[in-house]
C-alpha cells in the first residue's frame, strides 16, 4: 500500500517538475511569449496528455454535473459494494461536498459513515485505502457548474 502511494506521488511529483523545468529552461522572453499565445484550452490539452501518460483515464463523455455525479455514484457504489437509494445518494453529495480542501481530503483518505434509509450506518471509502494500486484515476476538461445541468466549460 505505502509503495503504490509514494509511487503515484512521486509520478504527480514528476509531472509538476518536467512542466516546470520545460518552462524554466527557456529564457524569460520566450517564457511569456508563450504564455501569451497559449490558450486556457491549450495548456489544459496539455495536461490532459501528461496525465494520460501517466494512466489517467480521459473521460470525454462527462460533460455536465449530471453525467459527472452518475459516474461518481457508479464509481461509489463498485467500490463499496452497496447500491444506494436516490435519497441517500444526494445526503452523500451533501455531506463530501465542501469548499474546504483540508476537510475534503481527510474526507477522501478516511473510512467514513453515514445513516442510510433503514437507520443502519454505511461504513464507506471514497479511495481504496487497503490497496492503492487496485485505484483507477479518470480526467475530463474542467466544468463550470453554475445550474443543476451545466454544459459551460
Amino acid at each position: 500500500m505505502r509503495n503504490c502511494f509514494l509511487k503515484s506521488r512521486h509520478n504527480t511529483s514528476i509531472l509538476g517538475l518536467a512542466l516546470v523545468t520545460q518552462i524554466i529552461s527557456i529564457s524569460r522572453a520566450a517564457r511569456l511569449y508563450l504564455l501569451s499565445v497559449m490558450t486556457e484550452q491549450t495548456i489544459e490539452q496539455a495536461l490532459i496528455e501528461k496525465l494520460g501518460d501517466l494512466k489517467y483515464i480521459y473521460r470525454a463523455d462527462i460533460r455536465d454535473r449530471t453525467t459527472l455525479e452518475k459516474n461518481f455514484r457508479e464509481k461509489f457504489e463498485a467500490l463499496n459494494r452497496v447500491h444506494l437509494t436516490d435519497g441517500e445518494f444526494s445526503r452523500l453529495l451533501e455531506q463530501i461536498i465542501t469548499p474546504d480542501v483540508f476537510a475534503a481530503a481527510r474526507h477522501l483518505r478516511d473510512r467514513n459513515s453515514f445513516e442510510r434509509d433503514d437507520g443502519t450506518p454505511l461504513y464507506y471509502t471514497l479511495v481504496n485505502i487497503k490497496d492503492w494500486c487496485k485505484n483507477t484515476f479518470e480526467v475530463i476538461n474542467q466544468l463550470r457548474i453554475n445550474t443543476a445541468s451545466s454544459h459551460h466549460r
